[in-house]
């Protein structure tokens, strides 16, 4: 896995999100106990989980101070049949890129809509068939909305990138 040293400026680079906006929300996750703490000479290696919980509180938009709710909420969002987590789908999209597979070809096609204002996100997978959509979340779908709202999305390209950060250590240069 990798350091925080590591993940924290790569993963403003990928988002395009401030450094600064990065750190502060590490900070507040690593005092919530989300994130592991360096004791002394002891790094910890950051997981997948680690990353997908710091990536849902900088796309749910909140201040530093409520990132931890707010990823540990948009986290276990489920999908219409209760079986499957957002934070999971997450984690499980990452770690498909381990290896050359239909799946990490499906999660590189995708994109997550992740509304900030209400606990609702939108995974789209562009498939031969035409685009499919799971919503996680309050289930009335993003367009029926009756007032302006407010979104962040990240492609599967991100995920990848970061999945070749997190498993390889191949970080893509500026």
């Amino acid at each position: 896995m990798v350091a925080a040293s590591d993940l924290v400026p790569n993963l403003a680079r990928i988002t395009g999100l401030p450094l600064s906006t990065v750190i502060g929300v590490k900070r507040r996750l690593v005092e919530t106990g989300i994130w592991p703490s360096s004791r002394g000479a002891t790094v910890p290696k950051l997981n997948t989980r680690h990353t997908v919980m710091m990536l849902l509180a900088l796309l749910t938009d909140v201040p530093a101070k409520d990132a931890a709710s707010a990823a540990c909420a948009y986290y276990a969002l489920m999908d219409p049949t209760g079986r499957n987590g957002l934070g999971d789908v997450l984690v499980n999209m990452i770690n498909s890129f381990k290896s050359a597979s239909d799946t990490a070809a499906l999660a590189y096609k995708s994109r997550i809509e992740v509304d900030c204002d209400r606990p609702r996100a939108c995974l789209s997978i562009e498939t031969i068939e035409g685009q499919c959509e799971t919503l996680f979340g309050i289930q009335s779908a993003p367009w029926s909305d009756i007032r302006v709202r407010r979104s962040m999305t990240i492609s599967g390209k991100c995920l990848f990138d970061l999945a070749c950060g997190l498993h390889f250590n191949r970080w893509e240069s500026a």
